[in-house]
C-alpha cells in the first residue's frame, strides 16, 4: 500500500485553515488513479505546492444572484450589470470556484 496525496488546500476567511488528504492504494492501482480525469482537476495537488482558495466575502443573496449568471465566461460574468454592485475581486473569486462553493441551509423551528 502506498499513499497518493490528492489534497493540499489552504483557505482563509477569518482563520487560516488547511486540508490535506489522499488515498491508500496498492501499487497496481497507483498508476491507474494518476491517469483518471479527477487527477487532472485544478485543485488536485500531489506535491508540496498548495491550492490556495480565496473565499469571497459575499452574502447568501449575492451568491444566489451571481449563480443566475453562471456558468458563463469570466469576461461576460464580470460585465453583467445586475451584479456590478458586488466588488470585482469578489465576483472574480466566486467565479473561480463557484462549482465547489459550499452551500448550506439554515433551518429554524417554526
Amino acid at each position: 500500500m502506498r499513499f497518493l496525496q490528492l489534497f493540499n488546500i489552504c483557505y482563509k476567511d477569518n482563520a487560516a485553515m488547511y486540508t490535506f488528504g489522499g488515498l491508500f492504494l496498492d501499487n497496481s492501482k497507483m498508476q491507474s488513479m494518476k491517469s483518471k480525469p479527477v487527477a487532472k482537476m485544478s485543485f488536485i495537488k500531489t506535491g508540496e505546492e498548495a491550492y490556495n482558495i480565496f473565499s469571497p466575502v459575499v452574502t447568501n443573496r449575492e451568491v444566489d444572484l451571481m449563480n443566475q449568471y453562471l456558468p458563463n465566461g469570466l469576461k461576460m460574468f464580470l460585465k453583467t450589470k445586475q451584479i456590478q454592485f458586488i466588488p470585482e475581486n469578489m465576483r472574480q473569486a466566486y467565479h473561480s470556484f463557484y462549482r465547489y462553493f459550499p452551500h448550506f441551509m439554515e433551518i429554524r423551528d417554526f
